[in-house]
């Protein structure tokens, strides 16, 4: 099968672009046999509504435009990339973005295997809830679901990575028997059953210390603030804590938590130091307050990393809550994760069963290698239908 791979605004072979979700993944499509063109990034003229449109929301409103949801930009990336695939012995087209999807017009099938979704009832309480787009005018998140409903339309395969996408393009009038949920893998090597193994938590229980890891960008949303409480509140019960944070840099902090900044996953030093501290963390704390659907619980779950996080949208398909880890109620405070964690530490067999439970996970649900052989079969049943 030959695949013409679309990540329109990167080049889908840089591992550190979209956390490396799509280089993790065609590498593996490739490995199970597949032969992959890549198309990214595409040079397409950018219409004039949308610099309008963009300068009135960022300069006048003071929000956020989304460009690569706006019809037009769909419209123009759609007919760039027709041009380059003419004269291509490509079977079929797998993309990342719904712009594509929605503007293309070939004859071959178009699948779309995303966690960009809008929810079908646009409003302030689901903008809040589901997606990070609090930011978005409501009036530009209405017009971009057009693009949204023009790439349901358009598409023969939508995959997604959690339910609550699925749902939501059902309510946007997907057709059910377009649709197929396939987690993300976590994006990094597998360290092997091994790394559960070396664990050392219950020493560091018995020693009445606790290693916690909080890895986000967006110090907010992904409840650094959270995470931070929680350490301070296990300091203060006289508990030997240690918060490592990756993704920012802040200043100010106390002794007992050091930040690691940004750490790239192709710069072999930085892979070392995240490689470790996966390793030597006892508790993976990501307290996020919106996903499209969370890779990185996935990622700890590769090492036995049992993850408290919130139970919302877009996490709840990344941690099975009770056996990789434990989902508490969104808005929950610190003193809930600080208490999840000293039961933990006062029941250590209970934590080694959900160490267990989270390397299980990963291999089920969480490994590009299986995840590509359930992708793949179901491309090869699209196109079977394609040519009858």
């Amino acid at each position: 099968m030959k695949i013409a791979f679309v990540t329109p605004y990167y080049d889908p072979q840089d591992i550190r672009r979209g956390s490396g979700t799509f280089y993790y993944m065609s590498r593996e499509l490739e490995r199970q046999g597949c032969e992959v063109e890549y198309y990214g990034p595409i040079d397409a003229p950018e219409p004039f509504s949308t610099r309008v449109l963009r300068f009135i929301t960022k300069r006048i409103l003071r929000k956020r435009y989304l460009t690569y949801l706006d019809p037009a930009v769909a419209h123009s990336l759609g007919k760039e990339l027709q041009k380059q695939l003419e004269g291509s012995s490509v079977d079929l087209v797998l993309t990342n973005d719904p712009g594509v999807a929605a503007g293309l017009e070939v004859e071959m099938p178009v699948v779309y295997y995303s966690d960009v979704m809008l929810p079908a009832v646009i409003s302030k309480e689901s903008i809040s809830k589901i997606v990070p787009y609090a930011d978005i005018p409501i009036l530009a998140l209405k017009y971009y679901k057009k693009t949204i409903r023009q790439c349901l339309e358009n598409v023969r395969l939508c995959v997604f990575p959690a339910q609550w996408l699925q749902d939501e393009a059902l309510k946007l009038g997907a057709k059910p028997e377009k649709i197929r949920i396939i987690p993300f893998g976590a994006n990094i090597p597998d360290p092997g059953a091994s790394a559960v193994e070396s664990r050392d938590f219950f020493r560091n229980a018995a020693e009445n210390k606790v290693r916690l890891l909080f890895v986000g960008v967006d110090w907010h949303r992904k409840g650094g603030d959270i995470a931070l409480q929680t350490a301070e509140l296990l300091k203060e019960q006289g508990l030997d804590v240690t918060l490592d944070l990756v993704g920012v840099n802040i200043d100010d902090l106390p002794s007992y938590v050091r930040c690691h900044g940004l750490l790239r996953k192709n710069n072999p030093e930085d892979w070392q130091l995240m490689d470790q501290l996966y390793r030597e963390s006892d508790v993976f704390i990501f307290p996020s307050r919106s996903e499209g659907s969370a890779i990185v619980p996935r990622e700890a779950a590769a090492y036995g990393l049992p993850t408290l996080a919130y139970r919302i949208e877009g996490v709840m398909s990344s941690i099975a809550d009770g056996k990789s880890g434990v989902l508490l109620p969104p808005g929950t405070g610190a003193e809930r994760f600080a208490r999840e964690i000293t039961d933990w530490l006062d029941h250590p067999e209970r934590y080694k069963s959900l160490s267990l439970g989270a390397r299980e996970f990963f291999e089920v649900n969480a490994n590009w290698a299986g995840i590509s052989e359930r992708l793949i079969q179901e491309l090869i049943g699209l196109m079977e239908t394609y040519n009858k």
